[in-house]
């Protein structure tokens, strides 16, 4: 393996990684935000085709919700959200997020205009962390010469 691949698999992988584990310990912070009452105001399925031609759901949640007095919209509802193949898991998320639904709004106390629904994360991301992960070991063992 040539240097030059080695390094761009390893700043590859690290920017990748730093990101998805940006999200992750975003995600596990929202958990101690404070919290406040808001309500969804849109909920709807959303459909494209990935690069393979195949059908991808997701689920698109706005809400509002008041802070000190001042009114914020978000459509944040996780760190960790995904598009996926099953029109399922975006129905009963669009469902359980009915327009005009009361929910409990995090929000992060120095911004409140960065908000998201549900805190935490989930194993998804972990998972979508070994890609890049791999990605930089490959990179190091191309540096070290051992591939």
């Amino acid at each position: 393996m040539s240097k030059l691949v080695a390094e761009i698999l390893l700043i590859f992988g690290g920017v990748i990684a730093g990101v998805i584990a940006w999200m992750i310990v975003k995600g596990m912070r929202a958990k101690n935000w404070p919290t406040t009452s808001g309500s969804v105001i849109d909920s709807q399925i959303t459909m494209h085709y990935n690069d393979d031609g195949d059908r991808m759901y997701g689920a698109a949640v706005s809400y509002q919700y008041a802070v000190d007095g001042l009114e914020y919209s978000s459509d944040k509802r996780t760190f960790a959200d995904y598009n996926s193949s099953s029109r399922q898991r975006a129905e009963k998320i669009v469902a359980q997020y009915a327009p005009g639904t009361a929910v409990q709004v995090y929000f992060r106390p120095d911004d409140p205009g960065d908000a998201v629904l549900e805190p935490g994360t989930n194993v998804t991301m972990f998972l979508f962390l070994l890609l890049p992960l791999i990605f930089m070991g490959i990179g190091v063992a191309g540096l070290l010469g051992l591939i």
